[in-house]
C-alpha cells in the first residue's frame, strides 16, 4: 500500500511538471520565447538544415561502394546459360555484383564545397544566436511596456479616487453655499475626463499584454481564470508577471 501511494504521488508530480508555468518573471518569459518564438524556431531549422548539408558535403569526398544480388528461376523451354542450348529443364540462377569508386582529383571542388557548406552552417548558428538575442531584447521591451501601462492605469485609478473625493467635498460646500455651483460642474467634468483616461489606460494594458503574448507565441485558446492579486503582480490571461527581474 505504501508503494501504491508513492507511485500515485510520483505521477501527480510528473503531471505538474509537464504543465506550463503560470507564474513567470522576466527570465521565464525570455526562456519561453527563445524556445517557442516562430522566428527563433525558423532560425533553428535553418541551422539544422545547414548542418545536414555540411555533413553531406563532407561525406561526398569519401569513396563509395555499392553491391547488388539477384535470384531467379526459369521454367519450360529456355536457353541454358552454361551450354547456350535450348532446354526444358527447370533451374535456379543467382548473381552478385559489387561496384566501388573514389574521386582522385577534381580541382578541389569537393573540398571547397565542403568548406563553403561548413561556413554556411557556422553562419546559420550565428543567425540563430542573433535571433535569440533579438527576441530577448524584444521580450524585455514588451515586458517593461506592460509594467509601464500597468502603472499608468494605477495612476489613472488614483486620480479618479482623488477627483471623486474632491467632488464629494465640493458638493457639500455648494449645498451650504460656501462655493459656487460652477466648481461642482468643473469637478464633474474633471471626473469624466479622468474616467476616460482610465479606460484608455486599461485598453493600453490589454494591448501590451496581447503584444507580449504574441511575441511569446502563446496559444490564446488556452486562457486561464483571472485572479486579483494586488498591485505587485497581474495576470496576462494565462501568464502571471511579477514586478521583479532575475538574471
Amino acid at each position: 500500500m505504501r508503494y501504491f501511494f508513492s507511485f500515485i504521488f510520483l505521477g501527480f508530480m510528473l503531471s505538474l511538471t509537464a504543465q506550463k508555468p503560470t507564474q513567470w518573471d522576466l527570465r521565464t518569459c525570455v526562456e519561453y520565447a527563445i524556445k517557442h518564438n516562430i522566428s527563433v524556431q525558423q532560425a533553428d531549422i535553418q541551422a539544422r538544415l545547414a548542418k545536414l548539408q555540411a555533413d553531406q558535403a563532407r561525406d561526398s569526398r569519401l569513396p563509395n561502394l555499392t553491391g547488388s544480388s539477384g535470384l531467379g528461376m526459369r521454367l519450360g523451354r529456355s536457353i541454358d546459360p552454361v551450354t547456350n542450348a535450348f532446354t526444358t529443364t527447370q533451374f535456379l540462377f543467382n548473381n552478385f555484383g559489387l561496384n566501388g569508386g573514389v574521386q582522385v582529383y577534381n580541382n578541389n571542388r569537393l573540398s571547397n564545397t565542403a568548406a563553403a557548406s561548413n561556413y554556411n552552417w557556422l553562419a546559420s548558428i550565428a543567425d540563430l544566436q542573433t535571433a535569440s538575442n533579438d527576441i530577448s531584447v524584444n521580450v524585455a521591451t514588451f515586458y517593461l511596456q506592460v509594467l509601464s501601462t500597468i502603472e499608468q492605469s494605477e495612476i489613472a485609478k488614483i486620480q479618479i479616487a482623488q477627483t471623486t473625493e474632491q467632488l464629494a467635498a465640493t458638493k457639500k460646500r455648494v449645498e451650504v453655499g460656501l462655493l459656487p455651483e460652477i466648481n461642482l460642474l468643473e469637478l464633474e467634468t474633471q471626473l469624466a475626463n479622468d474616467s476616460s483616461n482610465y479606460i484608455t489606460a486599461i485598453s493600453n494594458v490589454e494591448q501590451s499584454k496581447l503584444s507580449l503574448k504574441a511575441l511569446l507565441n502563446l496559444d490564446e485558446s488556452k486562457g486561464s481564470r483571472k485572479k486579483s492579486i494586488g498591485r505587485k503582480s497581474w495576470i496576462l490571461s494565462n501568464i502571471k508577471l511579477w514586478l521583479f527581474f532575475e538574471f
